[in-house]
């Protein structure tokens, strides 16, 4: 007998182990075992066949232990972790090394002869596991679920008519419209039925009010799984999972299809649209909407996507019959949409300027919004000011000679932190004092350039002296403590102003809003990237969302100095429709998605001769296999990172095109020996 392994290693081809006659009767698919690769190096792997008989003409290695006495993965994981491989076209072990808890795997020195890398299931999170097992098996808490409108509680009788379809359903409620409250009657009968269901989130950290309002109904029922637990926490929660009963609910971040889950009913997937499901580094480099996709089909569950701003590829999938469409467009509390201001400064006429303050004061903040702020602050309500673009400034220059600190590592300016007193890259975490005095000409002349939410919390000291400022973005999310404590003024009233970066659209319900500022709309839509206009829209519509929670209209203001005019014309009348239809014809005569399939080779090197001559040979190559379908070697807007220079190669695939067979000729491609000299990665479905 001998076995097909998968080690947490990015290993092309799978390895194959004898099995010794002592071990024949331990061993399963699914299960760890202990094997030697190289000359000292030992490892967990997971069996992944087993083969009766001998390999014929093959010596093997024989594999060391069997550490688990049952599987510790999932045939449906094994499938799962499959089609990750091929489709976004990563290896085996590299899909196995994400996916499975760090506390499970086993790289060390071999020592001795004997089993002393022998691992156990119980040794590992015993404890929190055992707490978990307990809180489960108790009875089970669920509190009063909320009563569904008329509207609602007919979306819902339109997502089980979807799921009768077997078909996934598109949840499609515009923001305030309670979509939370339908899934909630939807898990709450799936737990009842002893069902076990799936709700992923795009981050934890950003969903703190939904996992509280969920713990209140679902109780010792919900268990939550993310990156940020403890690996201990990790192997608990899985092993809760593994050995379970049915009737449970999973809350998580990506890293949630990853779990066994034996038996899986519903899978919903929050807020689909937003771009925190996808993976970008490490290997695999894939979309967690998509894994929990197919996670429910190899499971044959029920799946429910939700948003108030559908992605244009799932919305396509709607009106085309793979996904059933359901809308909600009444809002739960019957507001009308707010009410929209656009500030163009280059447009205004002079009386306008005036009134409206464009002055070397008031460059970023008009007085137009701030007297708005003034007035909703002394009505009692709150003041959300959006600017996507944390720390204090985007750079600092010097006045005298132009010169600007730039990070070592990377091709980009550093930003500056008033906070922390410090210039910061936000691609490699370098970090320096800040720069008093020129280093090229001896000035002390150094100023800022662009505003972050720093500066704008600086600001709104001047202009607004009495009014309370918080602020919410990734430097304050980091720490629990201090996002909570961020969260808990909010709630409370104890903050006026709420200063955030595009985290503050997402899966917060805000009460007392009665103003949105967005700061300056023009860095999204010049981002370089397809989807820039589609996800300026939706950002937009989510912060406006923030306003449609409590009991008055509201009103967005949105600065600019740009023409975006068809963005914000579809923001003013909440227009999603005119969005996609204006959207979707652009892909088309491009040849972007849904139409094509995107590949992006982005090739790395330090030395720039190298990596230049080999990305031109490799763009030639695909050439030859692809025609006109590869691009031209592109320089990305950040061409240096971490010290390595980069360009990238898009090849675009026919939606009618035999896909795998594409992957299959590019990856026998780049695997040439000329190509090896520079790294490639891989994103196989922008």
């Amino acid at each position: 007998m001998y076995v097909t392994v998968l080690l947490p290693l990015a290993l092309r081809e799978l390895l194959s182990y004898s099995v010794p006659p002592s071990l024949e009767g331990d061993v399963r698919v699914g299960s760890r075992v202990t094997v030697e690769l190289g000359e000292r190096k030992v490892h967990a792997a997971v069996v992944a066949e087993i083969h009766e008989g001998e390999a014929v003409g093959l010596e093997l290695r024989p594999i060391a232990s069997v550490i688990d006495p049952m599987p510790v993965v999932t045939q449906r994981q094994l499938a799962l972790w499959r089609w990750l491989s091929e489709y976004y076209m990563c290896t085996l072990g590299e899909v196995m090394l994400h996916f499975l808890p760090s506390t499970m795997k086993l790289e060390t020195m071999k020592e001795s002869a004997d089993d002393s890398f022998a691992l156990t299931p119980t040794t590992i999170g015993s404890r929190r596991f055992k707490q978990l097992q307990a809180r489960q098996s108790a009875e089970p808490v669920t509190g009063e679920l909320p009563r569904l409108t008329a509207a609602q509680q007919t979306a819902l009788d339109g997502v089980k008519s979807a799921f009768d379809t077997k078909r996934p359903a598109l949840l499609y409620g515009v923001a305030g419209a309670g979509k939370t409250e339908i899934y909630m009657h939807l898990i709450a009968e799936t737990i009842l039925k002893g069902g076990n269901v799936m709700l992923l989130i795009p981050e934890i950290a950003l969903s703190t009010q939904l996992v509280e309002r969920l713990s209140a109904h679902f109780g010792n029922t919900m268990t939550l799984y993310n990156s940020r637990n403890t690996p201990a926490a990790r192997q608990a929660v899985y092993n809760l999972i593994l050995h379970g009963e049915s009737g449970a609910l999973v809350v998580g971040t990506r890293a949630v299809v990853a779990l066994p889950f034996e038996r899986l009913d519903l899978v919903i997937i929050d807020e689909e649209q937003d771009p925190g499901y996808r993976q970008s580094e490490p290997a695999p480099r894939y979309s967690a909407r998509d894994a929990a996709i197919m996670l429910a089909h190899l499971h044959g569950a029920r799946t429910l996507l939700t948003t108030a701003t559908p992605s244009v590829e799932s919305f396509y999938n709607a009106l085309n019959g793979k996904y059933a469409l359901v809308e909600l467009k009444e809002r739960y509390n019957g507001l009308a949409n707010p009410k929209v201001t656009i500030i163009d400064k280059r447009t205004i006429a002079s009386k306008e300027k005036r009134e409206n303050g464009y002055n070397a004061d008031t460059r970023y903040l008009s007085t137009y919004l701030i007297r708005r702020m003034r007035e909703v602050i002394e009505a009692g309500e709150q003041v959300i000011l959006f600017q996507n673009r944390r720390g204090y400034s985007s750079r600092i220059e010097c006045l005298e000679c132009g010169y600007t600190p730039m990070c070592p590592h990377c091709n980009v300016s550093l930003t500056y932190h008033r906070v922390k007193e410090r210039l910061e890259c936000h691609y490699c975490g370098h970090a320096s004092p800040v720069m008093r005095v020129c280093p090229v000409c001896g000035s002390h002349n150094m100023t800022t350039d662009g505003i972050g939410t720093e500066n704008i919390e600086e600001k709104l000291e001047r202009f607004l002296p009495d009014a309370r400022v918080v602020r919410l973005d990734a430097d304050i999310s980091r720490s629990q403590r201090a996002l909570k404590e961020v969260l808990a003024k909010i709630s409370s009233g104890d903050a006026d102003i709420i200063v955030g970066t595009q985290m503050i659209s997402k899966g917060f319900d805000f009460k007392n809003i009665g103003l949105v500022g967005v700061v300056n709309a023009d860095n999204m839509l010049c981002f370089p990237d397809f989807r820039a206009a589609e996800r300026t829209f939706q950002i937009l519509v989510q912060v406006a969302g923030r306003m449609c929670r409590g009991t008055s209209r509201g009103e967005l203001i949105i600065q600019s100095s740009r023409d975006i005019r068809r963005i914000v014309g579809d923001v003013i009348n909440f227009d999603y429709l005119s969005m996609f239809n204006r959207e979707i014809e652009e892909r088309r005569r491009y040849m972007y998605p849904p139409f094509f399939k995107l590949i992006e080779l982005k090739l790395k090197h330090r030395d720039l001769a190298r990596l230049e001559k080999t990305a031109e040979e490799l763009a030639s190559e695909c050439k030859r296999l692809f025609g006109t379908r590869t691009g031209d070697v592109a320089i990305p807007p950040v061409d240096k990172i971490r010290g390595e220079y980069l360009r990238s190669i898009t090849i675009r695939i026919e939606r009618s095109a035999n896909l795998k067979r594409a992957k299959s000729m590019l990856a026998k491609c780049i695997s040439k020996e000329q190509f090896k000299s520079v790294r490639i990665i891989i994103t196989a479905d922008l």
